[in-house]
This record gives structure tokens, C-alpha cells and sequence, in this order.
């Protein structure tokens, strides 16, 4: 029998402070039948039992000991089922007695009885674990006593990841698993365990964490919630959690005053930070969640960011949470003086809440893969602005947003200013709920704007769509931005609005589609006076206006390649039609179906879904934030699409978009 402990998390919750799932059913079915497994309140077959299914609690924990087996827990919100192995740990204890033997470890008694020790490899029994001593030796036990305190200097368990990085050793010849322990590359890693440091984030963990950062290359933390108050340094070094659903570091304030501790200067939970010509290499952090609790940094000057690369090179930030941030969730950033500009790869990354998703300054490469930004709207102290953001760029930086998603309530979805050089964004959708902002924002004051590639990407907007400039200070016939197989559209002004500058545009087999009724057109010249002298160039571009309305009155001679297609000219060969809507209310608070209507389509598995549920009454979902939500589809027929929704909460709306691909 053994125990299984979770926590159920949302990944859009209705405000950014409480995003445990509490008061959902958990259902434990074992595999091999599907049946009902008993569950137990303690390890004990013949103890009291639990009711299953389980209720998650405020912080949307639960626990139960069970027989062992495999599992699969289903969650009444819609939750992904997960598939769970447990295994009593007393089954293995002869083959991790004769690991410890044939490792040089001596067993030297148990703490019951007392002993002396001399050797730094001389153990003691707990009665169920091994500790050996990692401090000055000799070292007196009196009879009676426990392991404590436990830690680096202290009493170390040798179960599990102390273990296996002791006998990781170079030149180790221990059997683990039929390899030799020497080969598994472990002796770079420090293990802190569950018995070296809090894990129900009732007690700081900051010194800990760093005490190992500074001593050890390679620092992995277990599975928990972890508080710390202060900057944890992984300057050249490697962070490892368990992944973010399962490790999760929860900031604090030392004094209670809304302020993190640490250092003014580095302004992130978890940083990297070199110096001005002396760059650090190599800083990686992995399989986290980083709860920034909406903290100030330790003056309170700025906010908290969650993570930072600063004069960093080669950096690296892997399956990682950002939670509630009041500065930048992810950050890589350069001084603008610095001859050795940041580079840094963030992948599978996420951010919720924050002021600022993810931002790249004063980079010479930098690449966002599969990173995603939602913005539920909520009252906090700060305001949120861009989802993806960079600007001030070297001549010859690239920076790249790979299959990257976006949706909530900002001021903008995509927004680059000042010097912004070599940006591609490849695929993606992103998406603006607010009604009186864009979804993406490329214009500013002294601005430079240069070969900004948007490919395949889909953008959508309760506002506007984009606006577009190449700045002011950009030299005549400058390609500010091309977009290539795109969709932009915009439900509450014009699908794309090209400002004064001298810049070009480009468009290839894309659509923009301004659905205002009444009016709104689909490509917009921000003034129509010689002021404007943007240039257009259309290849395969459709416009369409709410009116219909394809283009705005302004320099029709100022569109060259007239390939510009009114909405009667048909489909586009990568975008075929595109429609959208919203649902009546869901009034049962749980699953529901409705269907949504589409012109024909000749191939439903080209058509993509895009559906979000918002909160009662309000059409752009002003009223709450947006809710957490399990959405699927199925065709019909080439013309009906039937959804499938689930939602902890009654009276929402589901707003959808279909669009069909060639």
C-alpha cells in the first residue's frame, strides 16, 4: 500500500490569487477493470476508510493510501484524466540494503541504541531510513535521539536522491538498475529532499535553496509547495523541479510589507545576473511553478518578476509556471551599454495574471516555443499590458515566437517598441478580449521598425486588429513588417490600420476581416494626407470590412500589387472562410452542447476551433474573468459543428471561431 498525494491547479482561473480547483470529485478506477478502488484514510488494510470519489480541498489538494497498482483519476471540471502507479516502498528495502552494503557504507547501529562515529561512512538506522553524518567527526548519538537537524552539515537520509547521488560517485561500480551507478552522471547533482526542507510552504526554504545553488552546479528540488522571501541565484547554474504541476516555489514578504526580500538590483524570484563585460553562461532552470503572489521587488520600486537572464548567455528556461507576477513573468534583458547582449531559449513555458508575459531587450538571440500568456481580468494593483513584448534590439539580433498563444484582457496581445530588428513570429493564435485594444501593437514614437515576420499566425480582437508603423525614424521604403498566411480579425474597429511613416508592408495569402456592424474597414490609412506614406503590397490579400468596406478611402495609389480582393472574389488558398459567434447561456454548470453553423466546408479536419467561455450577461465577458473550461468539437455534417463544453460555474457564455484551412 502506499500514498498518493495531489493537487489540482487551473490554468485560467477566474482570478490569479486562487487558482487551486477546490471542491472537485476525484474518481480513483483501477485500470486493469475500471472498477472502484477502495481508498484508505492511513497506511492500514484493515483502518478506516475514505469515500470514493474524493473532494479536492480550498487548496485543491487530495490524498489517499491505496492498494498497489495503477490508477486513473478522473476530475469532475474536466481535468485530464492522469494514470498514477503506486508501489509500497518496504517491497524494495532488501535491494536498497544491499545498494547501501555494496556502496562502502558501514552500518553503524540505530539511533535507538546511540553510537559513536568516526568515519564520514558510517551509518545510522532510523528504524525505516539510513542517515549517515555530514558534519565534523567524531560525532556522539545519544540513545533515544532522532536525525536532527537535518541538511547540508548535518543529518543526511540516504534514501532515494541522496542515495543515488552518493553512489553516482565517479568510479562507483554499484549495480543501479543493471547500470553502473558511475555512469549516470549523478555526482554533479545535489538532491535536497523532502527531509532537508519544507514542503507544505509553511516554513522559508531561501537560504536552503541558495546554500546548494552556491556549493553545487546542479541542484534539483522535490515535489511541493516551497516558500521563499528572497532572490534564488542560478547565475551558470542548473535548477530542476519536478515539473510545474508538481514543484512550486510561493513567494513571500520576510516583513509582511508587500515586498519580496533579496536583492534591489536582481528583481526576480529565480535570476541570473552577470556583470558588464563578464557575462554568466549556461543558466537553467526546469519543471516549475513560480508563484509571485503580485509581490513588489525588496525596495518596492518595481515589481517582482518570476524569471530573469540578465548579461546571461546560453540560458535556458524549460516547462515553467508564472504565476501572479507584477513585473515580467520571463524576462532576458541586456543594459543597452553592454557589448555582450543576453541570449535565451524559453520553452513550454507559461504565465498567468502577470503584467508582462515574456519580454526580450537588448538580445542578440532569443526564442519563445510553445510559451503561453493568458490574462484572465482581475483588480490588482497593476496594470496589464502585452502578452509578448520586445524592443530595443541589436542591428543583427533575431528573436523568435514559435507556436506561441495568447488570450485575455490587456492592452495588447503583441506590442513592440522603440528598436525592434529581426522578430519572427511562426504560428500561433492570439487572442484580445478587451474591446478598446489591439491584438497587435507595432507603433511608436521614435521607433525603428525591421523585417518583423508574422507566418501563420492567427490574430483576434474584440478591438482592434494591428496597427502598424515602421517609426518615424525608419528610412524611406523600409520593410516594416510581412505577413505571410495569416488571418487578423477585428470585432470592434478596423482589421489592420497603417499609420504615418514611409515603411512597406507586405501580405501574402492573407485575410483581414473587420467585423463592426455597419462599418469598420478591414485595411485602414491612419490620415489620408501626404503625411502617410506608407505602401502596401498585397499578395493575395483579402480585405474585408464590417460594411464592406475592403479599403478606407485614403491613397488608393499608395497599394501596389492590386491583388486586393473584395469579399465576393472568394476564398483565399490557406484561408478558406472563417465565422464565429456566441452561444446562448449555459445554465446547468456542467456539460453542455450546442451547435455552431458554417458554410459548407469540404474537409472538416482542416477546420480549427477557436472558443472561450466568459461570464454571465456580458457579450466581451466585462462583467468576471473568464473561466477555466474543457471545450471539444465534433462535425456533423460539412456544415454543423456541435461543441462540447464544461464549466465549473452556471450562466456562462461560449464564444467560438471556426476557420477552415485549404
Amino acid at each position: 500500500m502506499q500514498k498518493y498525494n495531489g493537487q489540482l491547479i487551473r490554468q485560467f482561473a477566474s482570478n490569479v490569487t486562487g487558482n487551486a480547483a477546490s471542491g472537485v470529485t476525484v474518481t480513483v478506477r483501477r485500470q486493469s477493470d475500471a472498477g472502484l478502488t477502495t481508498l484508505y484514510v492511513e497506511n492500514n488494510i484493515a483502518g478506516a476508510t475514505l469515500s470514493n470519489p474524493i473532494t479536492t480541498t480550498s487548496t485543491g489538494h487530495f490524498a489517499f493510501y491505496a492498494a498497489d497498482g495503477v490508477y486513473t483519476l478522473t476530475f469532475s471540471d474536466g481535468t485530464p484524466q492522469q494514470v498514477v502507479q503506486l508501489q509500497d516502498v518496504s517491497a524494495l528495502q532488501a535491494q536498497f540494503d544491499a545498494a547501501v552494503l555494496a556502496g562502502g557504507y558501514i552500518p553503524s547501529g540505530t539511533f535507538s541504541a546511540g553510537a559513536t562515529l568516526t568515519q564520514s561512512n558510517q551509518i545510522l538506522s532510523d528504524g525505516s531510513s539510513y542517515w549517515r553524518w555530514g558534519g565534523a567527526l567524531p560525532k556522539t548519538v545519544t540513545a533515544g535521539s532522532a536525525p536532527t537537524p537535518t541538511g547540508v552539515g548535518n543529518w543526511i537520509v540516504l534514501s532515494d536522491f541522496a542515495l543515488r547521488g552518493d553512489l553516482g560517485a565517479a568510479g562507483s561500480t554499484v549495480p543501479v538498475g543493471g547500470v553502473l551507478a558511475g555512469s549516470l552522471a549523478l555526482a554533479k547533482w545535489f538532491f535536497i529532499t523532502p527531509q532537508n526542507i519544507d514542503t507544505t510552504g509553511a516554513t522559508d526554504a531561501t537560504s536552503i535553496i541558495n546554500a546548494a545553488l552556491s556549493s553545487n552546479s546542479h541542484v534539483a528540488l522535490p515535489a511541493g509547495d516551497i516558500k521563499i522571501t528572497g532572490n534564488l541565484n542560478i547565475a551558470g547554474k542548473v535548477l530542476l523541479g519536478q515539473g510545474k504541476e508538481k514543484t512550486r516555489l510561493i513567494c513571500h514578504s520576510p516583513t509582511g510589507n508587500g515586498r519580496f526580500g533579496g536583492s534591489e538590483g536582481n528583481q526576480a524570484a529565480v535570476f541570473s545576473n552577470g556583470a558588464i563585460g563578464s557575462p554568466v553562461y549556461g543558466s537553467t532552470v526546469i519543471g516549475l511553478t513560480i508563484d509571485c503572489n503580485g509581490l513588489l521587488n525588496a525596495t518596492g520600486s518595481i515589481g517582482l518578476k518570476g524569471v530573469m537572464f540578465r548579461k546571461s548567455h546560453g540560458c535556458y528556461a524549460k516547462d515553467i509556471r508564472v504565476i501572479d507576477s507584477s513585473s515580467y513573468a520571463f524576462w532576458c534583458a541586456d543594459d543597452v551599454a553592454q557589448s555582450d547582449y543576453a541570449s535565451a531559449v524559453f520553452e513550454d513555458c507559461e504565465e498567468i495574471g502577470s503584467e508582462i508575459g515574456f519580454e526580450a531587450v537588448n538580445v542578440t538571440t532569443c526564442r519563445f516555443v510553445r510559451c503561453n500568456s493568458f490574462k484572465p481580468r482581475v483588480t490588482s494593483d497593476w496594470p496589464v499590458f502585452s502578452m509578448f513584448h520586445a524592443y530595443t534590439l541589436k542591428d543583427d539580433a533575431l528573436v523568435t515566437f514559435e507556436n506561441c498563444y495568447g488570450i485575455g484582457y490587456s492592452s495588447t496581445v503583441i506590442d513592440l517598441l522603440l528598436k525592434c530588428r529581426n522578430i519572427k513570429f511562426i504560428g500561433g493564435h492570439f487572442e484580445q478580449l478587451n474591446s478598446s485594444s489591439s491584438a497587435l501593437f507595432m507603433s511608436n514614437v521614435n521607433s525603428d521598425y525591421e523585417n518583423i515576420d508574422f507566418v501563420g499566425c492567427t490574430m483576434v480582437s474584440a478591438g482592434f486588429g494591428a496597427v502598424l508603423s515602421t517609426g518615424e525614424l525608419a528610412p524611406s521604403g523600409r520593410i516594416g513588417a510581412k505577413f505571410t498566411g495569416c488571418s487578423i480579425t477585428a470585432k470592434n474597429g478596423v482589421g489592420v490600420e497603417v499609420q504615418g511613416d514611409n515603411g512597406v508592408f507586405e501580405f501574402v495569402n492573407t485575410e483581414i476581416f473587420s467585423t463592426v456592424t455597419g462599418g469598420g474597414a478591414g485595411l485602414c490609412f491612419a490620415s489620408s494626407d501626404a503625411s502617410n506614406l506608407a505602401t502596401v503590397v498585397g499578395g493575395s490579400l483579402k480585405a474585408v470590412g464590417g460594411a464592406g468596406t475592403a479599403i478606407s478611402s485614403g491613397l488608393p495609389t499608395r497599394i501596389s500589387d492590386q491583388t486586393i480582393q473584395s469579399p465576393s472574389a472568394g476564398a483565399l488558398p490557406r484561408i478558406k472562410q472563417v465565422a464565429y459567434g456566441e452561444t446562448a447561456l449555459i445554465n446547468d454548470g456542467g456539460n453542455s452542447f450546442f451547435n455552431a453553423t458554417f458554410a459548407n466546408a469540404s474537409d472538416t479536419s482542416k477546420v480549427v476551433v477557436t472558443a472561450f467561455i466568459n461570464a454571465t450577461g456580458a457579450a466581451d465577458g466585462a462583467a468576471a474573468a473568464a473561466q477555466a473550461t474543457t471545450l471539444s468539437f465534433i462535425p456533423i455534417d460539412n456544415q454543423t459543428f456541435r461543441f462540447y463544453a464544461s464549466t465549473a460555474a452556471a450562466g456562462r457564455k461560449v464564444r467560438w471561431q471556426l476557420t477552415e484551412y485549404a
